[in-house]
């Protein structure tokens, strides 16, 4: 599946439809099945993806205009109304001087040449060229009403219909009219429904929500039911036709709300189709209970054997000589608070700024000092000790709360000097006001913040603690922990038998294609 750009064929580089078919044949020959991995949170940030390239020409008049999570509301002035384009190898005035982007022109139409991407002009972009372009009368009938709003495939189809007519002389003319002058390209840079901005941007500033830190994947709106419904089109008319028997869901942790996800998934593909989430669970925690799932795909299990395997005494022979040769990396909790830090402030401080302003925009944090509630919000997310929570209602879950409020409390002892606002946070499921509009807000952006939470743990613990802590690396493992206690057999019993019990039908693997180690995967 070629998910990264275009969810609804199967890439070229892999094969067509009639050879997975073939495929399809030969596998149940042998009595094979197939498991297909999807990804529902994220796409490709390149023109490629046809969705956002049509996003960035055609802006509101797309119908993809809502499709990927963007924030076209942005506090920051340079980005309201635009979407940021980190992909600068300097900053925006250095590459223009550099000659890093220029105008072209293709068969598309117009576009913003930069890194060897083109990126389609936008329409207001069209009225800011030289007047020279009134010598081209095709470019007229772009803004027509009938026209600028067509569905995308017809809309590509007129495009290419219309710059065929377009003589290339006098398309060469205006590109290099405008090439030749920095102020004039500067001005149609500014009519664009996109800003490119140096890549290390982001890090501080940034108005699309991104998987993990990866500036190039673009998130999408699934829970939006149109963006569902088309994504999930072409995976069902594979399930229909017998070729996919089961789905992985990819990084369920980013969604809005996994449960509606999954709710939607089981109600289109039904109840037989095997359905599993890649979800890590912390030390003790379940799959909630409502998702209707077979299970995960099995990173518990692989930290359930590694444990059970790892001889107690052995390791606190290896604690005590880590601890006197590195006393400065010995506290693992300390450490994980200090990478997780290091991610928060270095490179997600975008998202973080994301979530306080949001938190004003829905009149949720007002009369909070807003650089205080900034901090307040980053330890809480430093600390929180799951990846994620899954709050259906207002105020949240009793279970929710207690890991909340230990949150809280770890976040206090941290920084006292944030305790009055840390409080006045606690005191939103602790001492929930009589207001539903209030409380719908608070909701919604506390999801927002669960959206963010995972990526924070996943970059600063996997990615980066993983690599530092090595007092025993076979436990430095995506769903292990070197912090966890080690089971006895009959901790191992009892928790194999518990999730025999809830989730029969769950993977069990030895490794993934995220384990960093290991080699070979198995299914129960």
């Amino acid at each position: 599946m070629a998910t990264m750009c275009d969810p609804l064929r199967i890439s070229p580089a892999i094969g067509t439809i009639d050879e997975f078919r073939e495929l399809s044949k030969k596998l149940k020959a042998k009595g094979m099945t197939w498991l297909q991995d999807i990804v529902p949170n994220h796409m490709a940030f390149h023109m490629q993806n046809q969705r956002l390239a049509d996003v960035l020409e055609r802006g509101p008049h797309s119908p993809y205009y809502n499709f990927f999570d963007i924030d076209w509301q942005s506090a920051e002035p340079l980005l309201n109304g635009k979407l940021m384009v980190p992909f600068l190898g300097k900053p925006l005035v250095e590459s223009i001087d550099g000659g890093d982007i220029k105008l072209v022109f293709t068969q598309k139409g117009f576009a913003m040449q930069c890194n060897g991407q083109d990126y389609p002009l936008s329409m207001p972009g069209y009225e800011a060229l030289p007047d020279i372009a009134a010598d081209i009368p095709q470019l007229r009938t772009l803004k027509q009403e009938d026209v600028i709003g067509l569905p995308l495939q017809d809309w590509i189809a007129f495009k290419e219909r219309l710059f065929a007519e377009v003589s290339a002389d006098a398309a060469q003319r205006i590109v290099a009219q405008v090439n030749n002058n920095k102020s004039l390209l500067q001005d149609i840079l500014k009519q664009q429904y996109y800003q490119f901005h140096y890549w290390r941007d982001a890090d501080t500033m940034i108005n699309y929500r991104r998987f993990f830190t990866v500036n190039e994947l673009i998130t999408l709106r699934m829970e939006d039911q149109f963006v569902f419904d088309e994504y999930h089109s072409f995976l069902h008319r594979l399930y229909r036709e017998n070729l996919i028997h089961g789905l992985r869901i990819d990084h369920i942790d980013g969604l809005k709300d996994p449960g509606k996800y999954i709710d939607r998934l089981r109600q289109l593909f039904g109840n037989n189709c095997y359905i599993i989430a890649e979800k890590i669970l912390e030390h003790d925690e379940q799959l909630p209970d409502r998702w209707a799932l077979q299970g995960s795909t099995g990173y518990e299990f692989l930290s359930l054997v590694n444990q059970v395997l790892t001889d107690n005494g052995g390791v606190e022979k290896l604690a005590r000589y880590y601890r006197a040769q590195f006393p400065e990396l010995a506290d693992y909790g300390q450490l994980v608070y200090l990478k997780k830090k290091m991610m928060l402030e270095t490179y997600m401080g975008g998202e973080l700024e994301r979530l306080t302003q949001y938190a004003y925009q829905l009149k949720i944090a007002e009369g909070i000092d807003k650089k205080k509630f900034k901090s307040a919000l980053g330890m809480f997310m430093l600390h929180l000790p799951v990846y994620r929570l899954y709050p259906q209602e207002w105020p949240p879950s009793p279970e929710d709360i207690a890991i909340l409020n230990d949150t809280m409390e770890k976040a206090k002892v941290k920084e006292r000097t944030l305790e009055n606002v840390l409080d006045v946070i606690q005191s939103w499921w602790e001492k929930p006001v009589n207001n539903k509009k209030y409380n719908d807000n608070l909701l919604i952006w506390f999801k927002r913040v669960m959206q963010i939470t995972g990526p924070l743990t996943a970059k600063g613990v996997e990615d980066t603690t993983f690599y530092v802590y090595n007092l025993l690396i076979s436990h430095n493992e995506v769903g292990d922990s070197p912090g966890s206690s080690l089971y006895t057999p009959e901790e191992f019993h009892k928790h194999l038998s518990a999730r025999q019990y809830l989730y029969p039908q769950a993977l069990s693997a030895t490794a993934t294609h995220d384990t960093k180690r290991g080699k070979t995967a198995v299914c129960a």
